[in-house]
């Protein structure tokens, strides 16, 4: 079976959509299987990246940022695809083609741009996503992140539940629970963290709900009597106050001076060691297609408390606290109750790397190729 992959997002890896593409391409290659899989990509300065057996092209286009995306999603990787006669296509992430000779598989992560309207303030926005959602309802099979989200398509989107596939996703190898002293008291030093802190990491963006959660860290300093750092490791990627609030404003204005640290962008090699070295992983996010962060937590035996909203109870499950994170009462409470009970904390770091073992790459790439398969066999006809 020949496919081609949309490889739009390697050179992005800090992304969601970048860590799924290359964590997909790489069990995928392992798993071999008689996959022949073409790999597009803009190009790129430099060696670029390797998978295995899977072919590398690079595909020009205009230049610009958006107008270079939409030419790769629309024109330059359909045509590709169609010159090496390719069984369908993969487009990892929310896209796909509007007119396309071959069949289609799109992988939707969530529907934040369709369903925040912070994210359509601008007419341009607005266009590209009615386009790209009249594309992904013309493909062949959909992937979804989580029945979460496999809901939102199905509503949203009006796409029949027989065309979505649900498959988790996971994290990789370097995610588990570091117990080496000196490790760990190195990343607090270079973060300059109290040796007990609160960490949050993932996006800056308005429907993370930080605001929640720096509340609630203001109520458990005034509960404990004790001193706490809160750590908050994420960039914003816009200047745009209604997609990234000004998080560090809001900070000051509630008293919280140097007891929150804000790490701005942490590398993927430091992520493990301060999920391992935190008193209590916090996710207060209002919404999620899948929610990698609490899972890399719980891989690498942190405490966890996690938002009970959309897709974030099928993640966590059993191995975490869920609280309704609109209520700053409720999280203080149980930030409280974890911070201050040792054993609380080792039940939940127990509880929470069981939870991650129920989720693997293997199984996941496993899973796509088998949605390759049966999207090939498919009659549905092609996008367009």
């Amino acid at each position: 079976m020949r496919i081609a992959f949309n490889g739009f997002f390697l050179d992005k890896p800090n992304t969601g959509s970048g860590q799924y593409v290359r964590s997909l391409l790489a069990h995928l290659a392992q798993i071999g299987a008689g996959l022949d899989c073409w790999v597009y990509r803009p190009p790129v300065v430099g060696p670029g990246d390797a998978f295995g057996p899977f072919a590398i092209r690079h595909l020009s286009g205009p230049s610009g940022r958006n107008v270079g995306k939409i030419w790769f999603e629309q024109a330059s990787l359909p045509r590709a695809a169609a010159r090496v006669a390719v069984d369908l296509i993969h487009y990892p992430y929310f896209a796909a083609p509007l007119l396309s000779s071959s069949k289609v598989v799109v992988t939707v992560h969530d529907l934040i741009t369709l369903l925040f309207p912070e994210y359509q303030t601008s007419r341009a926005a607005r266009l590209y996503n009615r386009l790209i959602a009249r594309a992904v309802r013309r493909a062949t099979l959909v992937i979804a992140d989580s029945e979460s989200t496999r809901r939102d398509i199905v509503r949203r989107l009006g796409l029949p539940d027989e065309r979505i596939r649900v498959i988790y996703l996971a994290v990789e190898g370097l995610y588990r629970p570091c117990e080496d002293a000196s490790l760990l008291a190195g990343i607090r030093e270079k973060y300059g963290l109290w040796q007990e802190y609160v960490l949050y990491i993932g996006g800056l963006n308005a429907h993370k709900n930080l605001g929640k959660l720096l509340e609630a860290f203001a109520l458990v300093l005034q509960a404990l009597g004790r001193r706490f750092t809160l750590a908050i490791a994420g960039v914003a990627h816009s200047h745009n106050p209604q997609v990234f609030p000004d998080w560090q404003l809001l900070a000051h204005q509630l008293g919280l001076g140097d007891s929150v640290k804000f790490l701005g962008f942490v590398p993927e090699g430091d992520k493990p060691l301060l999920y391992s070295a935190a008193s209590l992983f916090v996710y207060p996010s209002l919404y999620e297609g899948f929610g990698l962060a609490p899972l890399e937590a719980m891989a690498c035996g942190a405490s966890v408390i996690c938002s009970q909203a959309a897709s974030l109870p099928e993640v966590v499950g059993e191995g975490g606290i869920l609280v309704d994170v609109r209520e700053v009462r409720e999280l203080a409470s149980a930030m409280a109750a974890v911070l201050a009970d040792q054993n609380k904390r080792a039940e939940l770091r127990y509880r929470g790397t069981k939870q991650a073992q129920r989720f693997s790459w293997s199984r996941t790439a496993n899973q796509t190729l088998e949605v390759y398969r049966e999207a090939s066999r498919s009659r549905a006809g092609k996008a367009g």
